[in-house]
């Protein structure tokens, strides 16, 4: 287990340890109360790797919680900052910034339970998929494997690609991709020293965010809602509410997800501007709320990761009775399972965790999972709900609208009552102004 908020380094740990160990079970943590639960639930692990740094939560937490259980799973601990020793069976490895990172790996393999770790001599290094999704380049040939020593360049160095390229391999059950020895430790120093999220510049905006928001939602799937991740999306929703202001941003929008196949990216960048136009339709206008809604779009179905899943709406739910118990399960409790997701970030971004939970809801009670109406739906949610139905019937036409009206017709006869009836005037008079900035 790893215990480490910063999401850089504790991609620098896996990728030394799978580069060294081989196959490797890694359960990486990034708060105290997650690596307690974990550890109760499975108290089998065979080392322990920590940050005295992480922010949620302190590392004597979990050391004293495991003393008093009497586990005696061998500790590592590591800090930016040079520390006393804490406890004389607890071995410290100090994370020197300034240094080759090889010093670390190092200290790192001379200490029990690592210290076992064979050296090996091999051609090729294998990297998790998901690293890859931090860069739009790398300076080296990637590898796909095909078999017991059969490799095949699957990209030059220095070759750009984009998201598309990396669900190729993925859609195909693909988890690794590999790169020459040679390069390994380049690499794995590029995970730390490089920015978390290493975009083209060269982007178009509505592409920036269509590729910013694939990569949060990827990462926010892998490991929950760290600290980096919240401050990647911050940056991402603010961008968001500034190129929303022009509706010709939208018409662009729309265009770019007609070409692109990625459901959960793409209707969540969509509702990220839906929802800020909205607002200054509204008068909504205080930042918070923007940046509420803007949470929203990016994480209420980060959870369901089957895409015949996430495309299903309050008019497609027949289509569940064709999934096990188990499946329509996990749908049907998805907004709840994505406000647990972002319950760590309510104190900074309050009604995000109800926004999340209250999506499926309906104005007249039939939806799920708590089956509310208009009268017991927040504002914001109401916002939401609407901008909502509208991008997902905006991709069952593949997010060509040459008649927006079509749709808003349909949905005016759902949205009469309350805070529904005012969005749903807010979201006409948007996509109203969309469609005459196209004509013109």
């Amino acid at each position: 287990m790893i215990l480490d908020d910063n999401d850089r380094f504790r991609q620098f740990l896996i990728a030394i340890l799978e580069e060294r160990m081989g196959e490797i079970d890694i359960i990486e943590v990034t708060s105290a109360r997650v690596a307690i639960m974990l550890f109760e639930s499975d108290p089998y692990f065979e080392g322990f790797l920590a940050s005295l740094d992480v922010k949620n939560g302190t590392f004597m937490e979990v050391f004293q919680h495991f003393r008093e259980k009497g586990y005696t799973v061998p500790f590592i601990t590591y800090s930016g900052e040079k520390q006393d020793t804490l406890h004389e069976s607890l071995p410290f490895i100090h994370q020197d910034e300034e240094n080759n990172f090889k010093q670390f790996s190092h200290q790192l393999f001379k200490t029990p339970p690592f210290a076992k770790a064979p050296l090996t001599d091999k051609d090729f290094s294998r990297i998790r998929m998901f690293f890859f999704w931090r860069f739009h380049k790398v300076d080296f040939s990637l590898y796909l494997k095909l078999g017991d020593g059969k490799f095949v360049k699957v990209l030059h160095p220095d070759e750009e690609y984009g998201p598309d390229f990396l669900e190729k391999y993925q859609d195909k059950g693909q988890d690794y991709l590999y790169i020459e020895s040679k390069d390994f430790d380049k690499f794995a120093l590029s995970l730390y020293k490089k920015p978390l999220h290493d975009i083209d510049e060269n982007l178009a905006p509505e592409e920036k965010s269509r590729r910013k928001t694939q990569f949060i939602q990827q990462m926010a799937a892998s490991v929950g809602i760290t600290p980096d991740i919240v401050k990647t999306a911050d940056e991402s929703v603010k961008e968001v509410i500034q190129e929303a202001k022009d509706k010709k941003t939208l018409s662009k929008l729309l265009e770019l997800l007609e070409k692109s196949s990625s459901y959960n990216s793409d209707h969540s960048t969509l509702l990220c501007y839906l929802t800020s136009a909205m607002c200054d339709e509204l008068g909504w206008t205080t930042r918070r709320s923007k940046e509420k809604l803007g949470f929203a779009s990016l994480f209420h179905d980060v959870s369901l990761t089957d895409p015949r899943l996430a495309v299903l709406n309050y008019r497609s739910l027949k289509a569940l009775d064709k999934f096990p118990h188990d499946v329509k399960k996990k749908y049907k409790n998805h907004p709840l399972k994505g406000s647990e997701l972002v319950g760590e970030i309510t104190n900074e971004y309050p009604q995000v965790d109800t926004i999340i939970a209250q999506h499926h809801e309906r104005p007249d009670g039939s939806g799920f999972p708590y089956g509310r109406d208009f009268n017991q739906i927040i504002p914001l949610s109401c916002l939401f709900i609407v901008a909502h139905d509208f991008v997902s019937r905006a991709y069952e036409k593949n997010f060509d609208l040459k008649s927006p009206q079509e749709i808003l017709d349909d949905m005016l006869s759902e949205y009469t009552q309350g805070n529904f009836m005012k969005c749903m005037i807010a979201l006409q008079t948007v996509v109203t102004k969309y469609q005459l900035q196209k004509e013109s």
